[in-house]
């Protein structure tokens, strides 16, 4: 979709927005497919050329109810019919500083004519500005990151368009397949990582910055890239690849088996493809008792779960 300087710099107020917010996730829009109703990933309106996205602005009602997941305080309902993509209505939230509720409010056909005159066919106010990939999803959701629309639900249509018409679609079943959430497999690796074989990190705390994870299709982890190794809090980075503990580290994700997996778009993969993990190592309960230094003998012989400190 074509973008002008003004979407630019809306687009950046935004992203700084969301940085200090730690990302938003965005209320989509909602779009009719063969009569039934899905959740738009996408704001399709922002494309509009500068002329007409300020009179779309300007026209919409004061006092409009915003929040951080719809910044505008309105949703845009589409349809695609007869392989043409329609706006069909706007639906405006207002908020009564009197009444102190919210209300909706829905723009049609007289409003929209008057505002996109250009766009106005039998048909309806045909999207000819949208060009490029627009996402649909129903259902539950099964990968979710909290910026944007960086999200995928149970169905998922995929449409190409080129000045309004619909050339191709493509309907995806996405599903989750159970294993080792990320978000778990801390003290896993914890008790998984030889720190035997490392006494300079006992009592510091390593983190690593992991990319490009390579998954096999039952959900073992067959490679992955470890950028660096940061030791705190020693103030220390580690990039070599070849590293004893880079390498130690990258054995322990990869002794972890089957990894939870998520098959999007008819390919099998991780839920992040880029993230940064911290380990330290715990004290055993033995340690705990007699105040042993970390990593020093236990005396018991038993290996250390992980679990406990």
């Amino acid at each position: 979709m074509r973008l002008t300087v003004k979407h630019v710099i809306v687009g950046i107020l935004l992203f700084m927005t969301s940085c200090s917010l730690h990302g938003t996730g965005l209320e989509g829009d909602v779009i009719y497919l063969e009569g039934e109703a899905w959740e738009l990933l996408a704001q399709p309106v922002y494309a509009l050329d500068s002329v007409r996205y300020e009179l779309f602005m300007k026209s919409l009602p004061e006092g409009r109810s915003t929040d951080t997941a719809n910044w505008g305080g309105f949703t845009c309902v589409w349809e695609v019919k007869h392989d043409s993509l329609y706006l069909r209505k706007v639906r405006v939230r207002l908020y009564g500083v009197e009444t102190r509720k919210t209300t909706v409010q829905d723009l049609g056909k007289p409003w929209l004519e008057k505002v996109f005159a250009p766009y106005v066919t039998p048909g309806g106010i045909h999207a000819r500005w949208c060009s490029g990939k627009l996402r649909a999803g129903k259902g539950e959701l099964v990968r979710y990151v909290h910026t944007a629309f960086d999200r995928n639900n149970e169905w998922e249509t995929v449409m190409e368009l080129k000045e309004g018409m619909v050339s191709d679609t493509r309907l995806y079943h996405n599903r989750k397949l159970s294993g080792m959430r990320l978000q778990d497999a801390r003290d896993e690796l914890i008790r998984r990582f030889p720190w035997d074989r490392f006494p300079e990190y006992r009592g510091k705390t390593l983190g690593f910055w992991i990319s490009d994870v390579r998954m096999s299709d039952d959900g073992r982890m067959e490679d992955v890239d470890i950028r660096w190794m940061k030791v705190r809090p020693d103030r220390t980075t580690v990039e070599s690849q070849s590293h004893p503990a880079i390498v130690a580290f990258k054995q322990a994700l990869q002794s972890i088996y089957p990894w939870e997996m998520l098959y999007i778009h008819n390919r099998y993969r991780f839920e992040f493809n880029s993230f940064g993990i911290s380990i330290k190592e715990k004290p055993s309960v033995t340690q705990a008792r007699d105040g042993m230094r970390p990593g020093a003998g236990r005396g018991d012989g038993k290996e250390d779960d992980g679990n406990n400190g």
